[in-house]
């Protein structure tokens, strides 16, 4: 019997996108009732669609053998797993650079006149970018005519620590616009601190992407297809918790807070 641990990585994914479409459905019907869209809520979308696409590769590579060992695998299998492989990381990468892009412009919005809306749309220009660098530095290779061929065991570990490296300087960005944004709020602490809380809980995707680049290093991925499995958890965890968190979620949130803090 080929032993195979792509139905546990399966059964993550399933239960982690249930949770992220359960999320966006909330969003969109929110939205839906105040029959309201802004450019923040289209990026969102658009963010939702590349990580549910994203999914569907994952699930795609585990029906070809994703989750077993590469001498387990057929040839055929093992060049489709590459190809959706190459392709996933450029949705993770534009998934994850609208997802930023949406908080930045999240705040924009919101600050409408105050000196932070230009570094909010800074931000998401520096999002925006990050996507474009990233799809570039992991799509290019020696071979142009296949570039995927031998993805899977090619390290690629130092393009992912500085694409990574960046993207979780732009979180720490966005969470100190978010948080600047709240505290020009006159608000009880209390309300002050429910909100930072709030926009807070995207830092969690730090941690996850530090220990998604510990395992993607060859020390702790030296079975392509096998080991890879912690690594690919990982990403689906941040992709997912990323759409989980986005900030238009705590949208609703936050202009109840300020209504209040006028009427104050």
């Amino acid at each position: 019997m080929v032993e195979s641990r792509g139905t546990s990585l399966a059964c993550a994914v399933g239960l982690l996108y249930v949770w992220a479409v359960f999320a966006f459905g909330i969003r969109t019907w929110t939205k839906y009732r105040a029959k309201r869209w802004n450019i923040d809520d289209y990026t969102y979308t658009a963010a939702f669609i590349f990580a549910i696409v994203h999914a569907i590769l994952v699930v795609n590579c585990i029906a070809h053998g994703y989750g077993r060992h590469v001498e387990d695998i057929s040839e055929p299998d093992l060049e489709q797993i590459e190809l959706l492989h190459y392709v996933g990381q450029f949705l993770y990468a534009l998934s994850f650079g609208l997802g930023r892009i949406s908080s930045a412009l999240f705040v924009s919005i919101v600050a409408q006149a105050s000196p932070l809306v230009w570094p909010a749309r800074t931000v998401a220009a520096l999002s925006g970018i990050w996507s474009i660098a990233s799809v570039l530095c992991l799509g290019f290779d020696g071979n142009v005519g296949k570039p995927w061929t031998g993805i899977v065991t090619r390290p690629l570990f130092f393009r992912w620590l500085g694409i990574e490296s960046i993207g979780m300087l732009l979180e720490l960005s966005l969470f100190i616009l978010s948080t600047s944004l709240i505290l020009r709020l006159q608000m009880a602490t209390s309300r002050r601190l429910y909100l930072v809380a709030a926009f807070g809980i995207r830092l969690s995707l730090i941690p996850i992407i530090a220990a998604r680049l510990v395992y993607l290093q060859p020390s702790h991925n030296p079975m392509p297809t096998w080991s890879a499995i912690t690594p690919a958890l990982l990403t689906e965890s941040a992709l997912s918790l990323s759409i989980m968190t986005g900030v238009p979620a705590a949208r609703a949130h936050f202009e109840h807070a300020r209504s209040v803090a006028r009427a104050e």
